[in-house]
């Protein structure tokens, strides 16, 4: 449950980013999924699932226990200073 609230926080922080970045996020069966604008994520109340929606009117569901990484977010950019 820690690790799902992480993830969603990490998300949170990327789609609040002031200039907003587009940014994706990869699933445990490495799908990469891509988010190009904020108004295209939603994060349920209780972190559980993310929704993703494509130009295409395609919505992807992920459980956020399913997200193993979110390249841009917090531990991306420590890794980039090193």
């Amino acid at each position: 449950m820690a690790f799902r609230n992480m993830i969603a926080d990490e998300i949170r922080e990327l789609q609040t980013a002031t200039p907003f970045e587009p940014y994706s996020v990869v699933t445990s069966d490495g799908k990469r999924l891509y988010v190009k604008h904020p108004d295209y994520c939603f994060i349920t109340p209780g972190n559980d699932h993310l929704y993703i929606f494509s130009d295409e009117v395609k919505r992807e569901i992920v459980a956020t226990r399913n997200i193993t990484r979110v390249p841009g977010g917090r531990k991306s950019r420590s890794r980039r200073r090193k």
